[in-house]
């Protein structure tokens, strides 16, 4: 992660500030998300139905589609999506979709071309978004290459690579990230495991560590606690987990869901070979982020010395106490100077001192993106 992270805009395409129409619902940093592989070969009224019956179900505020194409359903879906959706990107297949009742304000948005080894091109969509309380998330839209079969799965890993720095590069304190898409790969592959669980990717001896904080939204919905990831194939069983909807850590996870559709025997060719995948959760409102201010909530105080007390040695260090220190009181409101008085206050060379030694005299200790970003980095 940048110490210094800032918008990029190189990639953009040119924009005004655009406002979505529309009333927003009381609770306006909560946002419901989808993502859904329509499948553009095989294109007919039936799966038509099918798809646009299900988006007006589960009436997301942010939609991200995959497969849309010229030659079969992208009329389709803009005539049926038009009265509830504005659209993004509608000139590629990977197309964005945002409530015009949310009152969205699009901040920036680009495309962003990926590795292949020929073929099709594949393109990273996205847009930064700010709600009506002021918070912020940049939506990244994803379609990855197919890894399964014969297929070189190095291509794959080569797009998740750069998905990864492009939106480290990206990286704004204050907003929040979401992958989202048929990224074609499962839970145990390298892709998967360097996405979300950090694993360094190997590609031709040369190691590539995720520099992003991602977690599966899915895993994180308190509802699904202890039960098993269910597939996204809809045609083959659903055992296969292709679709996903990834979150950094400045979102809470409500509710997150595989959409199962009731598909009649012998009539699969009439419906997507991929389910929906739903993700609700509630960020953080954009304010800004305050040296020492640990937890993230706009102030610096007792709590903040807290979380550096339990997270002393892995995500902060003797130097964090310090920062901590000199902006105690900064933000929107002062701590508990009693409070704070009750916690021993160690000598500040000391503790640096310390810090260092936990590092093996090396450098200061690695930060998690957590820490980074939330006060320190």
């Amino acid at each position: 992660m940048n110490s210094q992270p800032r918008l990029k805009t190189a990639a953009s395409l040119a924009l005004a500030v655009l406002m979505i129409g529309g009333m927003a619902p009381a609770d306006a940093a909560v946002i419901k998300l989808m993502t859904y592989n329509v499948q553009s070969p095989g294109w007919n009224q039936n799966r038509r139905a099918q798809v646009v019956g299900t988006i007006d179900f589960e009436l997301p505020d942010v939609l991200g589609l995959h497969e849309v194409s010229a030659t079969s359903n992208r009329a389709d879906l803009a005539a049926d999506l038009m009265d509830d959706y504005e659209p993004f990107f509608t000139e590629t297949t990977e197309p964005i979709y945002l409530r015009r009742d949310r009152s969205f304000q699009v901040l920036d948005q680009g495309v962003e071309s990926l590795p292949t080894s020929g073929g099709s091109a594949v393109e990273l969509v996205w847009l930064n978004v700010e709600a009506p309380d002021g918070a912020r998330f940049v939506f990244y839209n994803a379609h990855f290459s197919v890894t399964f079969g014969n297929n070189d799965p190095l291509p794959n890993q080569m797009q998740a690579i750069a998905t990864a720095e492009f939106m480290a590069a990206q990286a704004v304190p204050g907003t929040t990230n979401f992958l989202a898409g048929d990224l074609n790969a499962s839970q145990t592959t390298p892709t998967i495991q360097y996405l979300l669980e950090g694993e360094p990717l190997d590609i031709d001896g040369e190691l590539f560590n995720n520099p992003i904080s991602l977690s599966d939204s899915w895993e994180l919905a308190p509802s699904n606690a202890g039960l098993p990831r269910p597939g996204t194939g809809a045609t083959s069983g659903g055992s296969s987990v292709l679709d996903w909807i990834m979150t950094d850590p400045f979102a809470d996870v409500l509710e997150a869901e595989v959409i199962e559709l009731d598909i009649p025997a012998g009539e699969a060719d009439n419906f997507s070979d991929h389910l929906p995948v739903t993700a609700t959760l509630d960020i953080l409102p954009n304010i800004e982020f305050i040296p020492g201010d640990f937890n993230g909530d706009g102030f610096v105080d007792d709590e903040d010395l807290l979380t550096w007390q339990q997270d002393y040695g892995t995500d902060y260090d003797g130097g964090d106490f310090l920062v901590w220190q000199s902006n105690f009181g900064n933000g929107k409101a002062g701590g508990n100077l009693q409070t704070v008085s009750s916690v021993p206050e160690p000598n500040g060379s000391a503790l640096v001192a310390l810090g260092l030694a936990l590092c093996g005299g090396a450098p200061p200790c690695p930060r998690s993106e957590r820490a980074k970003r939330r006060g320190r980095g």
